[in-house]
């Protein structure tokens, strides 16, 4: 009988650890392209750990137990694999597991899902298949046969759990603690900083495995941001006094006494711009300054993100609360904020957008934390009913009478707000649109509206992208004819901005800035190598998450700009443009004109500088620029000051730590 019970936990052992392991190599392989190196083997020690974790628990319940738990064990393991691996071929990186509570706020990424699935995913499911088939084989049998682990003796959990915390244990101290650069730094990061701070999802799950991602991730979830608190604000004090000052520049003051116009446009990517296949913003272009080289890079929440960004230059924060900085932040004190930097110099400030606070908390955010004077919603300007419930299921008629839901029109919003914002002597205003959002097909209205008008240009001009469209397949050519036919609704929108302005006369004394707020995460990552002339994705997936950004004024001459920039550089450039006063020591971005360069800042701590690239998913990390001579030490260096800056950011956001020093 024990012989029989030593084979019984023989074989759950070996399963469960099999199964831990071969999901973590094939996730290794489909997401990071690597599998065997030297991290594999703690990866191998780490999973022997929680093996003997899971299998301590398993030996508390019958055989009837542990035919039922080991299923859903396998089951839940196998999902959250799966479930990181579509997320990562969708939106480039990895979620956190507070995403998993939200999960039924993700009706339109789930259509992204269904576009991502292929029968070799199937693997993932493996594991437990072989048990169900195996528990299927054994069902007339003894229950006591392959699944019967029960203790014996009240003695042996106790030695298992010492095993396990003896093995986490050794797993850990395995971790180096080497430095990853010489000197006495605060930033001097070594490989134990990544597990205990989870400063990077990439490293953490190349280094330890996605099971160990998802331990980090729980417990930093639950360790209180008040740990250390007086050691963190003396390395904050630091921080912030070793930033750089900005010096006056050939740009600074340059709109000085002008207005502004800030449109961050849902999805708007490189190959979204044509001439024929958006006009008005192909005529604003002709009197621009274009800047080549603008990223929006992915955190947590991508729009919400990039709005968080461009209007606090922080960086979002892992430990926000439901993943979204929005919501944690509603209360901090910030030094600077776009709006505020505006009503300081006696500019009236108003931000719209044409959609409701069904997913993110934007009307408590740009009025009380960002000091916008005024917010509009979707509701607000008469683009949605007051009764409109984003959950509620509508037939086909219902939608009709909604005017557009899910997503209202960006030329309306336009058409509605227009009048209230240029009665203003001086004023900021913020538009965020919406038509440009998946889905690409007969579900968005504004992309219906156009889609016949999009069809009979690509048939009759030789669009830019035409021979790539000619070599897509008939359902790829559906997809991309949606998703040019919703950005010609955004099109619409300039084009009546453009009008308007003029009309007013309001157009001499403003200028407009547009921006998009991501890639266009919709459309397949294939179809994008393909059919877009403008990034370079064998240089570096990095470059998918270079988008447009230009700044408008009828008496520009164009201008191309070349200097590398990102999301939280718009504060302080729009500062820098206007002369409004700011003190760089408090914010996390760059004036875009500094001469010292700024940099594009990405959430595992890859980032770009106009002479390299450091991509984290390369073996060969370090991209060099044609004519850049940097040395890899210096290179390493500047990487380790990120990670840092990163941190600060993270813990300033967290512990409020403005409004501390405000209370004092």
């Amino acid at each position: 009988m024990e012989k029989q019970r030593i084979k019984n936990l023989t074989f759950i052992f070996l399963l469960i650890l099999g199964s831990i392991l071969l999901l973590e190599g094939v996730f290794r392989i489909v997401t990071l392209n690597r599998v065997l190196n030297i991290h594999f083997l703690r990866i191998v020690l780490f999973s022997f750990t929680y093996t003997v974790f899971f299998v301590f628990l398993l030996r508390f319940f019958k055989p009837r137990g542990v035919k039922i738990l080991l299923p859903l064990l396998l089951l839940a393991m196998s999902i959250f694999y799966f479930a990181q691996t579509i997320y990562y071929i969708i939106m480039s990186n990895f979620f956190s597991l507070r995403v998993i509570v939200e999960a039924g706020q993700g009706i339109d990424f789930a259509r992204r899902v269904l576009m991502n699935l292929h029968w070799s995913q199937a693997i993932f499911f493996l594991p437990l298949l072989f048990v169900l088939v195996t528990i299927r084989l054994t069902k007339r049998k003894s229950d006591r046969e392959w699944f019967d682990i029960r203790y014996r003796r009240p003695v042996v959990p106790v030695y298992l759990l010492l095993l396990g915390v003896l093995l986490m244990f050794t797993s850990v101290q395995t971790i180096s603690s080497q430095p990853l650069t010489e000197g006495q730094y605060d930033y001097n990061y070594a490989d134990r900083d990544l597990y205990d701070l989870f400063y990077s999802p990439r490293l953490t799950i190349d280094r330890f495995g996605l099971l160990t991602y998802a331990q980090v991730n729980l417990r930093q979830m639950i360790t209180p941001q008040t740990d250390r608190q007086d050691e963190m604000d003396n390395l904050v004090e630091r921080f912030l006094d070793d930033r750089t000052q900005q010096v006056p520049n050939q740009k600074s003051g340059a709109f000085e006494d002008k207005n502004l116009i800030l449109v961050l446009a849902e999805s708007l990517d490189t190959y979204s711009i044509d001439e024929h296949l958006m006009p008005y913003t192909s005529e604003m272009l002709e009197s621009s300054w274009v800047f080549e080289n603008h990223y929006a890079p992915p955190y947590y929440r991508y729009t919400a993100d990039t709005e968080f960004m461009i209007h606090t230059s922080y960086y979002p924060t892992p430990d926000a609360e439901q993943n979204l900085s929005m919501y944690s932040v509603l209360d901090n004190t910030f030094p600077y904020t776009l709006p505020g930097i505006f009503n300081d110099a006696g500019y009236h400030t108003l931000a719209h957008h044409n959609y409701t606070d069904h997913f993110y908390p934007r009307e408590d955010f740009h009025e009380n934390t960002t000091g916008f004077d005024e917010y509009h919603g979707a509701i607000d300007m008469g683009l949605l009913p007051e009764d409109f419930d984003p959950g509620e299921e509508m037939d086909d008629e219902e939608l009709d009478d909604y005017a557009g839901h899910p997503w209202p029109s960006d030329k309306e919003m336009m058409e509605v707000s227009l009048d209230n914002v240029l009665q203003h002597d001086d004023f900021f205003a913020y538009y965020l649109t919406v038509s440009g959002h998946l889905p690409y097909d007969e579900n968005n209205p504004q992309a219906v509206r156009h889609y016949e008008t999009i069809e009979t240009i690509i048939e009759e001009e030789d669009i830019r992208f035409q021979d790539a469209f000619d070599e897509m397949s008939e359902a790829q050519q559906e997809t991309m004819t949606y998703f040019h036919a919703a950005h010609y609704e955004f099109d619409q929108a300039m084009g009546e901005l453009m009008h308007r302005l003029e009309d007013s006369g309001r157009n001499e004394d403003t200028v407009v800035m547009v921006m998009s707020d991501h890639f266009a995460y919709g459309i397949p990552r294939d179809d994008v190598h393909h059919y877009d002339q403008d990034k370079d994705l064998d240089e570096s997936p990095l470059n998918m998450h270079k988008v447009p950004f230009f700044i408008y004024h009828p008496d520009f001459e164009q201008q191309h700009f070349e200097e590398i920039s990102s999301s939280v550089d718009i504060l302080p450039t729009t500062a820098n443009l206007f002369n409004l006063e700011i003190d760089h020591n408090y914010i996390m971005g760059g004036d875009i004109f500094d001469p010292s360069g700024t940099t594009a800042l990405f959430v595992d701590s890859d980032f770009i500088r106009r002479e390299f690239i450091y991509d984290l998913s390369k073996d060969e990390r370090i991209i060099r620029k044609e004519g850049a001579d940097i040395p890899d030490e210096t290179i390493e260096f500047m990487h380790n000051r990120l990670i840092h800056k990163l941190q600060m950011s993270r813990y300033i956001l967290n512990t409020d730590y403005f409004g501390r020093q405000d209370a004092e």
